[in-house]
């Protein structure tokens, strides 16, 4: 059993049959699902959205696109891809974030 809080609400979700999706940072790859522990393992055989700095408003789209499909409600504005652009910057640089951004969350998409 892993003390990892996210491994452990990742478990939970997918035990409690809730919809995820993974989300990839630039060059990162989906983890194949023998290379997690067994709590986690569904998640390698998900369909990830990666998000780049090369293309970032059309991969913020894309998990835009998921969450609103998903959740069957439109995003209120094109802010919250401008903030989380901010963001990536700052994360990319290796720079702490300061607010506005450290407290992007998602409730801030949809209004």
């Amino acid at each position: 059993m892993t003390s990892d809080i996210v491994s452990l609400e990742i478990a939970e979700a997918i035990g409690c049959g809730l919809p995820l999706i993974p989300v990839l940072l630039n060059d990162a790859r989906m983890p194949h699902e023998t290379s997690l522990p067994l709590s986690i393992a569904p998640m390698g055989r998900r369909q990830a959205v990666s998000i780049t700095n090369r293309d970032f408003n059309t991969s913020m789209q894309s998990l835009f696109g998921a969450l609103t499909d998903l959740l069957g409600i439109e995003p209120s504005s094109p802010k919250p891809i401008e903030r989380a652009r901010g963001r990536m910057e700052l994360l990319a640089k290796g720079t702490a974030v300061p607010e506005p951004y450290g407290s992007l969350r998602a409730s801030s998409f949809f209004r």
